[in-house]
């Protein structure tokens, strides 16, 4: 049997441990650098807007899911319905706009690329919950649901920002019936 029409297991959540915060340096040394002309170097601000994402999520005990291992499960499922799986917007304002968008997609490129069209299903009230927590502490955030044709589906949502770029899959739920 091919090895990508097999059912596989569905990725297990886990949870979010922010990598420690890059130290700062001694007010001091910046003093003194600074006063003979020196150029600091800069910190990367993708990787703050991560480490600011992660510390955000940690505080909140949500749970993520590995990026990888939710593209190898969603595609196995769509090859077998003969389609393929992308990230619809969760409303309209979630969509980014293109070149944020296309820079993602060209970043990752084997994750589900982000559509325009909003998704057009029911999303379990639970999910919607941590929606609105999540936004509320990240305003930034832009959430999006997995989608391909299938009968029965189970979607995934993620956040991304498009300070980070970094894909944030933190709930899934089975259709039909918003179990799971």
């Amino acid at each position: 049997m091919l090895g990508f029409l097999t059912t596989a297991a569905r990725p297990a959540p886990r949870r979010v441990v922010p990598p420690p915060a890059p130290p700062a340096l001694p007010p001091d040394y910046v003093a003194l650098a600074t006063g003979l002309g020196l150029r600091l170097p800069q910190p990367n601000p993708r990787l703050a807007a991560a480490h600011a994402e992660a510390t955000a999520l940690a505080e909140m005990g949500v749970t993520t899911f590995d990026l990888a291992a939710v593209d190898r499960y969603l595609t196995r499922l769509a090859r077998k319905e003969g389609s393929r799986w992308a990230w619809a917007p969760l409303r309209p304002r979630d969509a980014i706009v293109e070149g944020s968008r296309r820079e993602y997609n060209s970043r990752v490129p084997f994750h589900g690329e982000l559509e325009t069209e909003p998704y057009t299903h029911l999303v379990p009230g639970r999910v919607l919950a941590v929606v609105r927590d999540i936004g509320e502490r990240l305003p930034a955030a832009h959430f999006y649901v997995s989608d391909y044709r299938a009968a029965d589906p189970d979607p995934f949502i993620m956040f991304i920002t498009t300070a980070a770029l970094y894909t944030w899959v933190f709930d899934v739920w089975d259709e039909p019936g918003f179990t799971g």
